[in-house]
């Protein structure tokens, strides 16, 4: 019987690395289409013209919409570590061949591994996809049982999607979004 253990220590910096993965893995066609908008509107402006009022008003709220592209994601996190009031919590995984437990110091919860959606890696995290709003994150120098590889294999059988990667507007490409649609299950 394979059996993996790994952890997460959710702090203020894996709460806003969480947020922005949730947000790049199944939000980035809407913050392509807010990116289009503000990009619109300041070509409307450079367009009109700056000298007249119409033209900087379009520019101005172009400019004024462009950097809150994030800030959804951003106030996310920010009201999660609020929340934690400066504490941290400590999440710990045990993977084994039919399911995998999720626990707390207060608290246990069993899963299927057909309920996970999508499953993406980085170098250091691991994000296990139930659905688009939330992640199971882990940490990958806390894997115990066999190598990293060797859990992600393990994962790959087990859930039966490969891992992606998140998305990102500078590497993006049809092949990498074919695959990503793919890769991922529909929510029963």
């Amino acid at each position: 019987m394979n059996s993996y253990r790994a952890s997460i220590t959710y702090n203020p910096y894996t709460l806003r690395r969480l947020n922005t993965i949730i947000s790049n893995t199944f939000r980035s066609g809407l913050k392509a289409m807010y990116l289009a908008i503000c990009v619109g509107l300041l070509c409307a402006g450079a367009k009109i013209g700056l000298a007249t009022p119409k033209g900087v008003a379009l520019i101005c709220i172009a400019c004024f919409l462009l950097p809150s592209v994030r800030m959804i994601d951003k106030n996310r996190a920010e009201q999660q570590i609020k929340q934690m009031n400066g504490k941290t919590l400590n999440v710990f995984y045990t993977f084994e061949d039919e399911q995998f437990t999720c626990a707390t110091t207060g608290e246990r919860n069993t899963f299927t591994y057909d309920s996970i959606v999508r499953m993406v890696a980085q170098s250091d995290f691991l994000y296990l996809f139930p659905n688009a709003t939330q992640a199971y994150m882990i940490d990958t120098s806390t894997v115990e049982g066999g190598s990293v590889d060797e859990f992600k294999a393990f994962l790959v059988e087990k859930v039966g999607l490969e891992w992606t990667l998140p998305n990102s507007f500078l590497t993006l490409n049809l092949k990498r979004i074919l695959f990503n649609k793919k890769n991922t299950r529909l929510p029963k």
